[in-house]
């Protein structure tokens, strides 16, 4: 198999979008983020202790993280000076990256990913989308999806890549020129497929995070997409398959082995296997290399010493008439330790007042005394990360009691 070397603007890319979402946190970093720029200059600097996070975020994602490193980061604290020192000790073989994740829990986790593995992902899907002249990149550098298709793939194909993160759907849609590939997300397919035009010839596309829905695809060949592929897989397996017709199954990735146990495994270039890896999902066989997703198995959290799956709760909560969708997640530890849920209402149908409470008792005839969400919050639409996945939220804080007179 080749191999893909990371070069110095590639380490820079991947380190100025990881800075760029922790400042986020804390303030409004300027976009784009100029790389020879102290960030303890910036209009809003970030103080020691976030540099610090922002230094040890940086070196986490290339494995890279130590103490004394973090503090030399700290002392030097330009992004263009980080991605010098990383790619002077970056070594492609058997190097690991390491993304994080929250996946459908709220709680953040990191995954630890072999380049190498990375590297195959990037060959195989590439080889999807021939004669390419461009990568316009909607989605972070810093996630596995993003990483694959907008740091990996534009090197080994020599490929320009644009980032066009935070600009509307239909500026991008008329900047668009053949022979681009648009990475997105199902979020944001679902808004160029609302645009009344046609793509350029030649534009393909790719979707993945979360499922893409088949009307939104039908729709975007409609209007002249040359191609768009959904990507199937995890932070913790890389891509397992992919389809460019909504109507097909997926397509097992040939870098992965079936085994007879329902385990998989990467064949090695020593010929030998990786570590067997079972999918989390449900999957439906239709022969030995195509398959459905039946279901998504989300992971249970604890509460109260039980497991309670999130998911469950969201399907019951969906089956009240006033709710047009929700998500539920474990709250974070300074929030409580029990259950929240976001909720969007209905379009179109009058919502009474006390609404959190109707939902609590139509849940509390239908779900266990663990499993009922502490807190209902409410908004026009579900939170959303930067990638268009399913973001946690805040739950505002209760009032403090005043204190009594002396």
């Amino acid at each position: 198999m080749n191999s893909i070397r990371l070069t110095r603007a590639d380490i820079l890319r991947v380190l100025e979008s990881i800075v760029q979402a922790g400042l986020k946190e804390w303030t409004t970093p300027p976009d784009p983020l100029p790389p020879d720029l102290p960030l303890d200059r910036l209009p809003s600097p970030p103080d020691r202790r976030q540099l610090a996070a922002l230094a040890a975020a940086a070196l986490t994602f290339f494995a890279a993280d130590s103490p004394a490193t973090v503090d030399e980061l700290v002392a030097d604290p330009v992004p263009d000076h980080w991605a010098t020192r990383l790619y002077q000790h970056w070594q492609t073989d058997d190097s690991t990256i390491v993304f994080s994740t929250s996946g459908s829990t709220g709680i953040p986790k990191q995954v630890r990913m072999l380049y190498r593995y990375l590297v195959e992902d990037a060959i195989i899907l590439g080889d999807l989308f021939p004669d390419l002249r461009r990568v316009v990149a909607m989605v972070p550098p810093h996630h596995i999806y993003g990483f694959i298709f907008t740091v990996l793939i534009p090197n080994h194909a020599g490929l320009a890549c644009t980032d066009q993160r935070g600009k509307p759907p239909r500026q991008i849609f008329r900047e668009l020129c053949s022979g681009d590939l648009l990475v997105s997300t199902p979020l944001f397919w679902k808004m160029f497929a609302e645009i009344n035009d046609r793509f350029p010839a030649a534009v393909s596309g790719v979707s993945s995070t979360a499922p893409c829905p088949r009307e939104t695809i039908q729709r975007l060949y409609t209007m002249n997409i040359q191609t768009l592929y959904e990507v199937y897989g995890s932070s913790e397996s890389s891509c397992i398959g992919f389809r460019n017709d909504p109507t097909a199954a997926l397509r097992l990735s040939p870098a992965w082995t079936r085994r007879p146990d329902e385990t998989f495994v990467r064949t090695l270039a020593d010929g030998s296997f990786s570590p067997p890896f079972v999918f989390q999902d449900q999957l439906q066989w239709r022969d030995e290399h195509h398959f459905d997703v039946v279901r998504r198995l989300d992971h249970a959290v604890q509460v109260g010493g039980i497991n309670v799956f999130p998911t469950r709760v969201a399907e019951v909560l969906r089956t009240h008439p006033a709710v047009a969708d929700c998500a539920v997640r474990l709250m974070r530890p300074e929030e409580g330790d029990r259950l929240k849920a976001f909720v969007v209402p209905r379009a179109g149908m009058p919502v009474p007042e006390g609404l959190e409470e109707v939902l609590l008792s139509y849940l509390e005839a239908r779900l266990s005394a663990l499993e009922l969400p502490r807190r209902i919050t409410f908004g026009a639409s579900l939170p959303r990360n930067a990638i268009g996945k399913a973001a946690d939220w805040s739950e505002p804080r209760p009032p403090s009691a005043p204190e009594a007179s002396a």
